[in-house]
């Protein structure tokens, strides 16, 4: 008897990967047969199918990690190709968080249309491919809608509400290049749509490629931010945050190398600097406070201390400009008269500490909401995925473990503080344009919390504020193990989006 507990006990330490994973799938199955009406066997095969797809994929994976588990850059390819793949087919056209608005920025970019100027305002695109906004999404999928031809000649003209006219070109490159080989390729909407995502993900995947492979600490902590199935499942949309995100990425992990080797700058590094900083500030406002970071590139990569100020001041007077004059560029004839702004800025000006009480009141009341939604949960595709609560804790714990490896804290010890003011600063300004902009027209002046934050909003900033903290726990847990814990939870809650969004949209 004790031999045969002891054998089972050793089988089930050797094998719980598999174990678990069985778990899931069966688990995953039946809750979706649970949701489904009765005779929907097809839509229960194919599920069915996805999940031995997945399992696949999940081990050829875990094959390959031993081989390659120091070497972080390709560990990231490897896991997010795949998994990003799975999500790119199975998130149903425009199911993505604002995908909508987004593609059809891109459309309109595309079309000729940079700045939106409502008087004179005549963008036209083909109907079918505005119909896939208006259809119900579950239509979108319907076999034959992968044959349809673009309407090029049966155009209308492309509301502006539909679109996100303030968001620079700059964001929407690859889902442009997108739209023109489609149309030139003549091909339906639908798969207009899902190239227009291979090229944005495909994008996102070399730039946080270079991000990691350049990244000069915790690189487990990095991977697994940029594994997050919550930033996974964004970057397998046409959303326009997915470049800024890339270049915050890459901009944080240069800048962290740059203080870290202290090598000699060349004219074409002071270039790279100035492209990513000018990127992020056109990408969104806020997030040029970013940029502060320059300051602590050491005065050794320059000639003299004279000539860092030179060209730091400079990248920020241009960055700054090209922010401006795009802010101004956009802004023209786009005010709503649904919005009261200003009369929601003075009350917050009014009430300084009341205001302080809302941001508490915000956060504080839905603080398990936001932690998980840094990495899964219910803000992913429009809120519409269920995933079970103790997937989302359990990332976030492989998470905090992997903060155990963060070495060479003590080089921070003069600079966290600008890592936190950075956060903080971009952080409040986000939320405090969400409380003027937003709150105020789906909840009134001086409404009691902040409507519209999302988490995804400031996932790019955790490697940077968490590389300072050092996490001692009774044991060290392994890379290779935090990592085949990251690689089944993506899997996981893969799943159960891809579930949750049948439901949702059968």
């Amino acid at each position: 008897m004790i031999n045969f507990f002891n054998r089972s006990v050793d089988f089930v330490r050797k094998n719980i990967g598999l174990i678990l994973t069985l778990f899931f799938d069966l688990y995953a199955i039946y809750n979706l047969k649970l949701q489904l009406p009765s005779g929907s066997y097809k839509t229960l095969i194919l599920f069915t199918g996805l999940c031995i797809i997945s399992n696949i994929i999940l081990l050829f994976m875990l094959k390959k990690i031993p081989k390659i588990k120091e070497n972080f850059c390709k560990l990231f390819l490897l896991i997010a190709i795949p998994i990003g793949l799975l999500y790119i087919i199975t998130i149903p056209i425009f199911a993505g968080t604002d995908e909508p608005l987004h593609f059809f920025r891109a459309y309109q970019i595309s079309e000729g249309t940079i700045s939106v100027d409502s008087d004179n305002y005549d963008t036209k695109i083909p109907e079918n491919v505005l119909n896939l906004h208006y259809r119900k999404i579950k239509e979108n999928y319907v076999p034959f809608r992968g044959f349809e031809k673009l309407e090029n000649d049966n155009r209308v003209i492309l509301p502006i509400d539909d679109a996100a006219s303030q968001y620079s070109p700059i964001q929407y490159i690859p889902q442009i290049l997108g739209i023109k080989i489609g149309e030139f390729l003549n091909l339906s909407p639908m798969m207009i749509v899902l190239l227009s995502r291979i090229l944005i993900f495909s994008t996102w995947c070399i730039l946080t490629y270079f991000s990691i492979k350049i990244f000069p600490y915790n690189k487990l902590l990095f991977l697994l931010v940029c594994l997050s199935p919550a930033l996974l499942s964004l970057v397998s949309t046409t959303s326009g945050d997915i470049i800024l995100n890339s270049f915050s990425f890459l901009f944080i992990s240069y800048i962290l190398k740059l203080f870290h080797d202290k090598p000699k700058l060349k004219f074409k590094n002071i270039i790279l600097l100035l492209l990513l900083c000018v990127g992020i500030s056109l990408c969104k406002t806020i997030y040029i406070i970013l940029t502060l970071l320059l300051a602590i590139i050491p005065f050794e990569c320059f000639e003299s201390k004279n000539k860092k100020w030179f060209y730091v001041i400079s990248i920020w007077i241009i960055s700054f400009i090209s922010d401006i004059s795009w802010v101004t560029l956009s802004s023209l004839n786009l005010t709503s008269p649904e919005s009261n702004s200003m009369e929601q800025l003075r009350y917050i000006l009014s009430n300084p500490i009341d205001y302080i009480f809302i941001i508490c009141r915000t956060f504080l009341g839905d603080f398990y909401y936001y932690i998980t939604n840094f990495f899964s949960g219910s803000e992913m595709c429009y809120g519409k995925v269920n995933i079970p609560s103790i997937l989302s804790i359990s990332y976030v714990i492989i998470f905090l473990l992997s903060l155990e490896y963060n070495k060479n804290t003590e080089e921070f010890k003069n600079i966290k503080y600008l890592f936190w003011l950075i956060f903080l600063l971009i952080f409040g300004a986000t939320v405090t344009a969400l409380y003027i902009n937003w709150t105020n027209i789906v909840g009134g002046i001086g409404y009691s919390t902040i409507e519209g934050v999302q988490s995804r909003y400031f996932i790019m900033l955790l490697p940077l504020i968490l590389i300072t903290f050092k996490v001692n726990t009774f044991f060290k847990i392994k890379q290779n193990i935090l990592i085949k814990s990251c690689i089944y939870l993506n899997i996981f809650i893969l799943l159960f989006s891809i579930s949750s969004l049948i439901v949702v949209y059968r």
